[in-house]
């Protein structure tokens, strides 16, 4: 029942695919690797309790931040209005580690449901995150895309824009 397969992309360490249904629906990324060791779970749902339901590895999407490649996945149904987390690849552990989230503001909006990295000067680092709430709706519009950038060292600050 993990729905492996919703979302996928290829790293440089192998294919990754989310798994929204794991771990009571509080999802992750299975990640089988190009060498010889077993596939890599990534999830959070063993060290925050309120991620049940909330449907991790949705969306994801490669990215590099201060010179370090990390993971951006969706969770859109976290607390009936969605989050956004960026996995790191520690070095010397080669453990995956949550360093930012980003939480959305609008219950049922599906925050995190698209992503999209940036890199606006070409210099191979991620800009800014585009990351879409297809079901969000205010009087003038529905759905909305919310502009994510790492304003300060290992935070994200984020606004809004409509589609």
């Amino acid at each position: 029942m993990s729905q492996e397969g919703l979302s996928a992309l290829l790293i440089p360490q192998g294919p990754v695919l989310g798994a929204v249904g794991a771990y009571d629906w509080s999802g992750g990324l299975t990640l089988y690797q190009t060498s010889n060791r077993d596939p890599e779970f990534i999830n959070i749902s063993s060290t925050l309790k309120d991620m049940n339901n909330s449907y991790l590895g949705y969306s994801s999407q490669p990215v590099r931040f201060n010179g370090r490649n990390g993971l951006v996945v969706g969770a859109p149904r976290y607390d009936h209005i969605g989050k956004v987390v960026y996995f790191e690849n520690e070095a010397l552990s080669g453990e995956w580690l949550l360093k930012m989230e980003a939480v959305g503001e609008q219950v049922g909006s599906y925050f995190g449901a698209t992503l999209c990295p940036v890199d606006l000067n070409q210099d191979t680092s991620t800009d800014l995150v585009l990351v879409g709430a297809p079901m969000y709706y205010d009087a003038t519009a529905g759905g909305r895309v919310h502009i994510c950038l790492v304003k300060v060292r290992d935070s994200w600050v984020y606004e809004a824009g409509n589609k």
